[in-house]
């Protein structure tokens, strides 16, 4: 399935956006106008819109990667490792079979199949 590609003016729209509630929040003086030069720019021509979404793209993509290493790598540090660390210390059988009992790890199952079985696989 293709992906449908959005217009670069709802690239536009965000930044735009973005940069209202930075303005409204903040109160800096020179968004106003940053805010009309972009959307001024991004209407008349139409290959600024078109740069200013392949650089959005790339700046968020890259953002998106390091936020999620920011996020993930404590999560498993702090998370999950004691988690396991716990469950191994407090559970007795070994789920994953890393200590070999046996000379093998195949289990030999004895079962007899009937005609059956096989008309309804699923």
């Amino acid at each position: 399935m293709l992906k449908k590609e959005k217009s670069p003016y709802l690239t536009i729209i965000g930044m735009v956006f973005g940069l209202t509630l930075i303005y409204i929040l903040k109160g800096y003086q020179a968004l106003p106008y940053v805010i009309l030069v972009i959307s001024f720019l991004a209407l008349s021509i139409s290959k600024f819109s078109i740069l200013v979404d392949a650089l959005m793209k790339r700046v968020l993509s890259y953002l998106g990667t390091i936020i999620s290493f920011l996020f993930l790598i404590p999560f498993f540090y702090l998370v999950l490792t004691p988690f396991s660390v716990l469950s191994k210390l407090f559970s007795k059988q070994d789920n994953l079979k890393l200590k070999k009992p046996l000379s093998t790890n195949f289990k030999s199952v004895d079962k007899t199949f009937s005609k059956e079985s096989f008309k309804k696989l699923w």
